[in-house]
């Protein structure tokens, strides 16, 4: 009777404190208690589960070493991520101005190809209109001469022989045309074609004229032989009009002809 009356260590402060220190202690609790033994084993049961639970949890937990190894990786993976994305970074600042530069050097190359593609057509221009009115020159001075002289046969009243040596000096001066015509073609040009091909027409229309004219002339001469009035035959109208067509395209293109001098002495 005193026995079970007696009271158990774990319900006095002193057990109680132990079992706060040492919980495991509970163990004991359950078996030292007044349960039936069914709850005794559903308790520890239950309280070995715990423990069992405690104790993974325990050993799954990485240890403070553990933990310290693996904020470290962390942080040196981040740092080469950081490097990695530096370094990417400069190689990107780097391809830009290697890219710029590109585009430096390449601008300054089509700068310098346009200057100096400038530069050959205006050698081209300089050379090839040189060329060009050292042709015209040298042919207008000449021609100037004859057609002097052979107005002068013409403005003898239209006699036959007067007509025939003025058709000499025709004949002539067609073939030099003719000739001067080739010439005029071909000047070569490889930059500065489409201004010079311009000029270069013009100068052969020129030409052209004059052999039309030259050539009615030798249809009026031809046409005038055995006529008392030659003044009245049809040739001699068409070869005067062609004179006054050729006339007025040569006074035409005298500034013209200026205009090319004065620009190949700028060039000079």
């Amino acid at each position: 009777m005193n026995n079970s009356n007696k009271k158990r260590w774990f319900k006095k402060w002193w057990g109680i404190l132990l079992i706060i220190l040492c919980p495991y202690l509970l163990f004991l609790v359950i078996l030292q208690s007044n349960l039936d033994k069914k709850k005794k084993i559903i308790f520890l049961a239950l309280f070995g589960s715990f423990i069992l639970f405690i104790f993974l949890i325990t050993a799954l937990e990485p240890s403070t070493e553990e933990k310290i190894a693996k904020e470290k990786k962390k942080q040196e993976q981040l740092k080469k991520l950081e490097q990695e994305k530096a370094a990417t970074l400069e190689q990107e600042t780097k391809i830009n101005e290697l890219e710029n530069q590109k585009r430096k050097m390449n601008l300054e190359k089509e700068v310098k190809l346009k200057a100096e593609t400038e530069k050959q057509i205006d050698n081209e221009i300089k050379q090839s209109s040189s060329e060009i009115l050292l042709i015209v020159s040298n042919d207008d001075k000449l021609f100037r001469q004859d057609f002097k002289l052979m107005t002068n046969y013409l403005a003898d009243n239209y006699s036959y022989d007067s007509i025939l040596e003025a058709k000499k000096i025709a004949v002539n001066n067609i073939n030099k045309s003719q000739y001067s015509i080739e010439k005029l073609k071909n000047i070569k040009c490889n930059l500065a074609c489409n201004n010079l091909n311009e000029v270069k027409a013009v100068f052969i229309k020129l030409y052209i004229l004059r052999i039309d004219m030259l050539k009615e002339l030798i249809k009026f001469a031809d046409a005038s032989y055995g006529i008392e009035n030659i003044a009245t035959i049809p040739e001699e109208k068409i070869f005067r009009r062609k004179v006054i067509e050729y006339t007025e395209y040569q006074n035409k293109i005298i500034s013209f002809f200026e205009n090319i001098k004065a620009e190949r002495e700028t060039h000079e």
